[in-house]
């Protein structure tokens, strides 16, 4: 009799395969992909152009504020010049006497040089420089802070 060979286990694996999916290939241009993009594109471009408008705007406004600066200090300088000749001339007694009306003088020429056209931040530059000339850089910084928080 013949023999047939027999494990008790079965010899062949089961093959795992997926049902397909339904794959209907549309192309994005039937959605409006084109009109998406190209506003997009249009939107980066006047978000650029704002930005570029903004930066030439405030340098401008920076350009002002500093020509305004230097037309009240020129204003203080022709102001104070025939006090502070006048004072030179004086000696002696006179000279110490005539001390505290001239810086005076001087503050007066100060408050009254261009006041009434400087900003405030300009004007306090203005007070600070003539009295301590060496705080111009810190002035101006100062200064332009306050120009930018007052334009957003």
């Amino acid at each position: 009799m013949a023999q047939v060979p027999y494990s008790g286990a079965p010899e062949v694996s089961p093959q795992f395969s997926p049902t397909p999916g339904v794959g209907i290939s549309t192309p994005p241009a039937a959605f409006g992909e084109a009109t998406a993009e190209a506003t997009q594109r249009l939107g980066n471009t006047a978000s650029q152009v704002g930005a570029e408008l903004f930066d030439r705007a405030y340098a401008m406004q920076q350009l002002h504020v500093a020509a305004v600066a230097n037309a009240g200090i020129a204003d203080f300088q022709n102001k104070s010049l025939d006090s502070f000749i006048g004072y030179l001339n004086t000696e002696g007694k006179n000279a110490v006497d005539g001390y505290q009306p001239f810086v005076e003088g001087l503050d007066r020429h100060v408050l009254t040089s261009g006041a009434h056209s400087i900003p405030p931040s300009p004007s306090r530059c203005l007070t600070k420089r003539v009295a301590n000339p060496g705080s111009e850089w810190q002035c101006r910084r100062r200064s332009m802070r306050g120009m930018r928080t007052r334009s957003m």
